[in-house]
């Protein structure tokens, strides 16, 4: 692995039941916790829709010990921190992130609105009209619609066909007997037994300990309560739909009794649809004209089942190609079951999953540690992925006659290996300087080695850095050129992402800019590719035009231009641009 191999997590179960996770990261600024309790919507009485995410905004109002002008969600912004929480079908998250010297109090607060709710009646009728406020605007939302539609077709004994938003009219404040539903919910499920904690952050574990042992202690102690078992996904034994929606094509699996690493297996399955490389399958459909985007995503996993949805769109129409999508979509999946086992994939799967924890926040490394996220594909993962490519695969598998290739591994996320005339020119001791002289040294089509290094003065604790390299050109870049380049950018940008770096450009009336921020290790690499990519701004074959801006976004891309002397010349082709450009970085 790289050099920066974060430490694991502690785990432990205290005496009240709490299962605790303990993470020093040196690294981080910041301290984060994670609060797990193990209910969710589809835990609640069918007759109270909408009582777990009631609760969970009910927690926020304030305790004895701390009222609303002193809870969590005030403690945290007053400390610049981030607060939020989540009421998921079978969990509610409750996670923050603040400065060291801050965290103690918030996890001091987060621990006591748990333990201590007041439940108020009137603050019970106040916060139901935001309850219903939310309400009303979801359900104005198209795509609020669209999944509702988009899961109709399941068991309507199934709680995901279920409605479980929560309103004015669900939530019946005065009636006895939702009271009691409240606080048998609350005595139910909010105790230890029922827990989880992560905790994260720069400081000893020892004292992350004996934070968590301290401000747990307040919580009712109980057996872990068994959530009940739904029944099966699909009626009559079946295992896919398909559901045709103008510009959208959707099919969705329904898997039952899987083993508990499927849930490895299916992300490392999603990630390789999503993959946008050459020779994979939605640069196959673009490149047909066929879609325009592709998400594989898992909608809902519990107790052995899970509900995969893999998603095309298109500019137009998906009617008439949609057998033709979905037959490419068997194909491509057919020919990756053969590739399965691939140790590149596996390799590059645990690299990229080493590289989210190099990179995370504490807030992000707090929820992985809670929800235990392993960092690459087990032997069990990979039996697990086997079980479920035999169910997706149809009995007679249409074939395309395209020729399926690998994605070509991501360059930037292995340990970079150093050229040997690697280093700072002499009498540079700016990391910067050596970036310009890089960049101009790529752009003249020299064939020498980059110059690029990090300077000895940028702290080796660190590993956070940021690249910012402006051009001046001689006029404006027409819309097509600045198309151009985003498009060839476009590939390189997921990369980099992957990598832990942000890669943008932007233009500005003569000047173009690009940025690059976040993880230092693969930015040498990562600027060498961008500006190779550059040199040759061709638009890739199937390439979308990019949506529209809204409008004030469009005076503000054009209000530079007002600023520079008036003339009708524009620059259309990139090598005539970089030619007569200056160079800032």
């Amino acid at each position: 692995m790289s050099a920066l191999n974060p430490s694991q997590a502690r785990r432990l179960t205290l005496t009240d039941g709490l299962s605790l996770s303990l993470r020093h990261a040196p690294r981080l600024k910041r301290c984060a916790a994670f609060l797990r309790v193990h209910a969710g919507s589809h835990d609640v009485p069918a007759a109270w829709p909408g009582l777990a995410h009631f609760l969970e905004h009910l927690l926020f109002l304030g305790t004895e010990c701390y009222p609303a002008a002193d809870n969590l969600m005030a403690y945290v912004q007053r400390h610049g921190g981030q607060v939020n929480a989540r009421t998921s079908e079978r969990h509610t998250d409750f996670f923050f992130e603040l400065p060291v010297a801050a965290f103690e109090g918030g996890l001091a607060r987060l621990c006591d609105m748990l333990a201590q709710p007041r439940m108020n009646p009137a603050e019970q009728l106040r916060e139901r009209e935001v309850l219903h406020a939310e309400f009303i605007a979801w359900a104005r939302e198209p795509s609020a619609r669209r999944q509702f539609e988009l899961l109709q077709p399941l068991n309507p004994a199934h709680p995901l066909r279920a409605f479980h938003a929560g309103n004015r009219y669900s939530l019946p404040i005065q009636r006895p007997a939702f009271q009691q539903a409240l606080h048998d919910f609350y005595r139910t499920f909010y105790h230890a037994g029922n827990i989880s904690l992560s905790l994260v952050g720069p400081v000893p574990e020892a004292e992350l300990l004996a934070l968590a042992e301290r401000y747990t202690e307040p919580f009712a102690t109980g057996p872990v309560r068994a959530q009940t078992r739904p029944p099966t996904l699909l009626p009559n034994g079946e295992t896919v739909y398909q559901q045709l929606d103008g510009q959208h094509l959707n099919l969705l699996f329904a898997f039952e009794q899987l083993p508990e690493a499927s849930s490895t297996a299916l992300d490392f399955l999603c990630r390789w649809i999503n993959a946008d490389k050459p020779g994979g399958l939605i640069a196959y459909l673009r490149e047909q004209q066929l879609c325009t985007g592709l998400k594989a995503e898992v909608l809902y996993q519990f107790e052995g089942q899970a509900l995969l949805h893999i998603a095309f769109s298109a500019a137009g129409n998906m009617t008439q190609n949609a057998t033709i999508v979905r037959d490419a979509f068997y194909d491509w999946l057919a020919y990756f079951s053969t590739q399965q086992h691939h140790p590149a994939l596996r390799s590059e799967f645990q690299w990229l999953r080493q590289r989210q924890l190099e990179v995370s926040s504490a807030l992000e490394l707090a929820r992985a540690d809670c929800e235990q996220r392993v960092p690459g594909l087990s032997d069990q993962a990979v039996a697990a992925l086997a079980g479920l490519l035999q169910q997706m695969l149809p009995p007679a598998q249409p074939a395309t006659g395209h020729a399926w290739q690998l994605p070509p591994p991501n360059p930037f996320l292995s340990a970079p290996e150093k050229p040997a005339n690697a280093g700072l020119i002499r009498g540079q001791t700016s990391a910067h300087r050596g970036l310009r002289t890089f960049a101009q040294d790529r752009l003249r089509s020299r064939r020498d080695h980059s110059a690029m290094s990090f300077s000895a003065d940028v702290p080796a604790t660190g590993h956070e850095a940021a690249v910012y390299l402006r051009w001046r050109l001689p006029a404006s870049p027409a819309d097509s050129l600045l198309l151009a380049l985003e498009n060839r950018l476009r590939p390189l940008q997921q990369d980099a992402r992957e990598a832990g770096v942000d890669l943008s450009c932007s233009a500005s009336g003569h000047d173009w800019q690009l940025k690059m921020q976040g993880f230092h290790t693969p930015m040498p690499a990562i600027l060498e590719h961008a500006l190779r990519a550059l040199e040759t701004p061709d638009a890739p074959p199937g390439t979308s035009p990019a949506a529209p801006l809204m409008p004030i976004r469009q005076l503000l891309k054009h209000l530079p231009q007002f600023s520079q002397p008036a003339t009708d010349a524009t620059l259309s082709d990139a090598s005539q641009g970089w030619a007569g450009a200056r160079w800032d970085g």
